[in-house]
């Protein structure tokens, strides 16, 4: 078993939440180290923030998640520059997920309980902690990423979204993780909402068309209708548009953001009736990690 040391504080305590996915506060650790990334980083502190310091300006949001799963107190430390760092405590056993940040400088002080409606009060930080939560829960493996693989590939590819905060190479990387993965499909990848049409985006595959209207074909119909798209036959589809002549079954899946659609994932393949229902099921559920990860 790991050992869980942090700075200025006693070892992690090996605290358990009812909710089994989660298991031990240290596997809450190893979990978001992939979470954190500087959008959920204190705005003073996120010119700074980076991979390699990845509890920088975390702590609020964290100390208040860790609250929502284990329950406990938050309580805050005075740092020299006027703030509190925030940490998690339990009948006077502590955890401070975040206290790396300090390196050997870690803040000394007498410690008072922080209240969630005082530091929510603040529309910033709230909207930080819930793209934090989105994050944390977008890796919960509620039903299978793709019916019969094993959870190692989705731990894998959700490393792959969270190894940066650049949108671009997200998309890259799923659309090749895609089209290297799973079997039967020639062109995996995503077209983006730009001025009131879909415009490529990353891909794997053919060249592909490059612009498509709102309401054509079958990737202008599911962002006009705002839903998934399966198609056993392309060439029975009104208005298919043929980017590669050996696709023969198509799926497409809705990307949204605060309420709008705002890409789709595209799926082709040269099998006829290649996408089951279960497919759908799969990939509808890699587009909401996808909405968590991106936020």
């Amino acid at each position: 078993m790991k050992t869980y040391k942090q700075t200025g504080t006693e070892a992690v305590y090996p605290l358990r939440a009812q909710d089994a996915w989660l298991g031990e506060i240290g596997k809450l650790y190893d979990r978001m180290s992939g979470v954190w990334c500087a959008d959920t980083c204190a705005p003073r502190l996120r010119q700074e923030w980076s991979p390699d310091n990845p509890t920088l300006g975390q702590c609020s949001v964290t100390a208040f998640l860790v609250q929502d799963y284990y329950g406990g107190r938050v309580m805050g430390i005075p740092t020299s520059d006027g703030h509190f760092h925030l940490y998690n405590e339990w009948q006077g056993r502590t955890a401070d997920l975040t206290s790396a940040q300090f390196g050997k400088n870690y803040p000394r002080g007498a410690a008072v309980p922080q209240s969630r409606e005082n530091h929510f009060s603040d529309p910033e930080k709230r909207d930080r902690y819930e793209l934090l939560k989105r994050r944390l829960e977008a890796l919960r493996p509620s039903r299978p990423l793709w019916h019969g693989e094993p959870e190692s590939e989705l731990c894998e590819l959700y490393g792959l979204m969270t190894a940066t905060d650049n949108p671009v190479s997200v998309l890259a990387n799923t659309a090749s993780f895609l089209y290297t993965r799973r079997e039967r499909i020639n062109w995996a990848g995503f077209y983006l909402v730009r001025r009131g049409e879909l415009q490529l985006g990353p891909f794997s595959g053919k060249p592909a068309c490059v612009r498509i209207a709102k309401g054509r074909g079958v990737c202008g119909t599911a962002f006009a209708e705002d839903r998934t798209v399966r198609v056993p036959d392309v060439h029975a589809f009104p208005g298919h548009i043929a980017c590669d002549g050996a696709s023969r079954s198509e799926l497409v899946v809705p990307l949204h953001r605060r309420g709008r659609v705002w890409g789709v994932l595209d799926l082709d393949s040269p099998v006829p009736d290649r996408f089951t229902p279960e497919d759908q099921d799969s990939f509808e559920n890699l587009c909401a990690m996808l909405e968590g990860v991106l936020g």
